[in-house]
């Protein structure tokens, strides 16, 4: 708009001057010229000549003078006879008495005061010539001879200032164009603003309606440019948003009919031993074993439901955000991996730590209870599925301003594999996502391998 209200004043300003100069060129050149001017002058002549004809004048019949001015507002006249000043249309005033000198000489009937200022008036934007500027002007001018009823002869000086006027015009009308002319550019301005707004409230009522993939795109670099652009990048947020609502929901689906599945398995299972220990006559060692199978079946039922609990709990609609803090990486992953060493040494694996990290007071920003959960997780995985005649390895790598973590294992090949809906893995992914870390895992034949990857930052000396 800025930019606008500059161009607009700048060809205001252009069209005013071109005004000024076209016009101005026209007066100075064609009605001031020395034809224009003498013919004016013959004409004025005429014209009075014929008024003291028609209507029998004297050199004192001023009030006839006046009102013969009056009809020539932009002439200045003097009337002289014998180098006597009888009339002048500047400072005439028609006297409220007579005069007493009834010889027709002297101060005869409205005689001017010649000291007097007299009013000529003004223009609108230009100031008119004062009345000694144009006595001085009649003055210089030829004198004209009026011949009167009396027979007399008198000498008239004449003022022609009519080109005041035409410059008063022309000054109006370059003022008028300028205005003109501004508003017009401004109105283009404004309609061009309104035409983009309606636009842009077309588009977002359109995506209003349910066209969400109908891009609001106005060019430009203006402020209604910007909030075109605002207005797209929130109806890609809210597609961002829908598609990943819909992912969410898919992968709810499909691990509530995981869980589904797996619950009723065992679920079906255990109803049976409790429809035989009810229906049939059995001794106690068979209850005994109808019992431990059903407890078995009861734990895994148990273990499912954590699992799930401990799924949505994390990353439910209420879960709580991750807290982050920074920690010596070696002294963290000593901690968290000790433990779970020791008990894999306890259960019977074979277990192989291979360390190649050297950076001494490298950290991680993490936080620890989520990433205990993570490797909880990692290595219940290990304790279902592994095979202990093979080693569990697990590498520490370094490579450059990263750290992985890697655990490899075979997995075991057993008649009754356990039944799984992958919720373990799929909250390992989830916590992996909240941190901000990078996440792998997968099978290459029998060997099973999970990647864990932290961004390192290094202490100050």
């Amino acid at each position: 708009m800025f930019v606008t209200l500059m161009l607009g004043i700048i060809l205001a300003v252009f069209t005013y001057l071109t005004c000024q100069v076209v016009l101005g060129a026209v007066i100075e050149n064609y009605y001031l010229s020395d034809h224009e001017r003498k013919e004016r002058m013959d004409h004025y002549v005429k014209d009075l000549q014929s008024y003291v004809t028609q209507n029998g004048l004297t050199g004192t019949d001023n009030k006839e003078f006046a009102e013969w001015a009056e009809n020539n507002r932009y002439l200045y006249l003097m009337v002289y006879k014998d180098d006597q000043l009888l009339f002048d249309s500047g400072a005439y005033d028609e006297p409220a008495v007579p005069p007493s000198d009834e010889s027709g000489e002297g101060d005869a009937e409205g005689t001017p005061d010649t000291e007097g200022e007299g009013s000529l008036g003004s223009g609108i934007t230009v100031r008119f010539p004062t009345r000694e500027e144009l006595i001085k002007y009649a003055e210089e001018n030829d004198v004209h001879l009026i011949n009167t009823a009396d027979e007399k002869v008198l000498m008239v000086s004449m003022a022609d200032f009519t080109e005041y006027l035409y410059y008063d015009i022309t000054n109006i009308v370059s003022i008028v164009a300028a205005v003109v002319l501004l508003f017009v550019v401004m109105m283009l301005h404004f309609h061009g603003v309104t035409s983009r707004i309606t636009k842009l409230a077309s588009d977002v009522s359109r995506v209003a309606e349910g066209d969400t993939e109908y891009k609001v795109e106005l060019s430009g670099s203006d402020e209604i440019a910007a909030l075109s652009q605002s207005v797209d990048a929130m109806r890609t947020s809210i597609l961002e948003n829908i598609e990943k609502e819909r992912i969410a929901m898919n992968a709810n689906a499909e691990l509530i009919t995981a869980m589904s599945h797996d619950i009723r398995t065992p679920l079906t299972v255990l109803l049976g031993y409790l429809d035989m220990m009810r229906s049939q006559e059995i001794d106690r060692k068979a209850m005994a074993e109808y019992v431990g199978a059903a407890e078995k079946t009861a734990l895994r039922l148990k273990k499912l439901s954590d699992d799930l609990f401990s799924y949505f709990l994390l990353f439910g609609s209420g879960a709580a955000e991750p807290h982050f803090d920074k920690y010596d990486a070696r002294v963290l992953f000593s901690q968290m991996l000790s433990e779970y060493t020791l008990l894999l040494r306890e259960k019977g694996y074979n277990v192989e730590l291979l360390e190649s990290f050297s950076a001494n007071g490298a950290v991680i920003k993490t936080d620890p209870d989520m990433l205990m959960r993570m490797f909880e997780n990692l290595f219940s995985n290990i304790f279902k599925y592994a095979d202990k005649k093979d080693p569990v390895s697990i590498y520490i790598t370094q490579l450059n301003d990263k750290v992985q973590l890697k655990f490899t294992n075979m997995i075991a090949i057993t008649d009754e594999q356990p039944e799984t809906s992958g919720i373990g893995l799929k909250t390992c992914y989830k916590i992996a996502e909240a941190l901000g870390v990078g996440f792998s895992a997968g099978a290459e034949g029998e060997v099973y391998s999970v990647a864990v990857e932290f961004s390192l930052d290094f202490k100050e000396e």
